[in-house]
């Protein structure tokens, strides 16, 4: 009588999958954390900011300038366009960066033009993004700032970053 071999078994041995699987598993697991966070980080700010080691500081003096010039404007969305209410500048124009919540590429910035004393207008994005906003003029002096809420209307108000005294 002849023994016949027994068919072997196909099966990886499970230290095997280990040696393999474990570092396969480990590495996908970093490319996809690293796509996740971004190149640019998250920490990232629309002012110009200094940076002094990990911390980011940030020029409050627009923000002071405001305070003390007593600026508040009012924004609202009526139709396509967005009409902001500010007395007490005189500038031709406004600039308002809108700043999106969580990818900067995707941050605009409008020209608001001066229709009479008080009013500026522009196009508004269709997006309907829960916009964080930055108010200045031509020479960025000062600055208010706002959150737009994704289907605002408005009024929304416009007041220095800083609080008072």
């Amino acid at each position: 009588m002849a023994l016949t071999p027994k068919p072997r078994d196909r099966r990886p041995a499970p230290v095997l999958l280990l040696i393999v699987a474990l570092p396969a598993a480990t590495l996908v697991a970093g490319v996809a954390t690293l796509r996740v966070a971004g190149s640019d980080g998250l920490d990232v700010v629309g002012d110009p900011v200094r940076r002094i080691a990990q911390v980011q500081v940030v020029d409050h003096g627009p923000d002071q300038a405001a305070r003390a010039a007593g600026l508040s404007a009012l924004a609202r969305r009526t139709g396509g366009r967005l009409e902001v209410r500010l007395d007490g500048t005189d500038a031709p124009y406004l600039d308002l960066r809108l700043e999106h919540p969580l990818d900067a590429a995707r941050d605009r910035r409008l020209r608001l033009v001066r229709e009479d004393a008080g009013r500026f207008t522009a196009p508004w994005p269709d997006e309907a993004v829960v916009w964080h906003l930055a108010l200045s003029p031509p020479d960025n002096h000062w600055r208010l700032v706002g959150r737009w809420p994704q289907e605002g209307e408005g009024p929304i108000p416009l007041q220095p970053a800083l609080a008072g005294p």
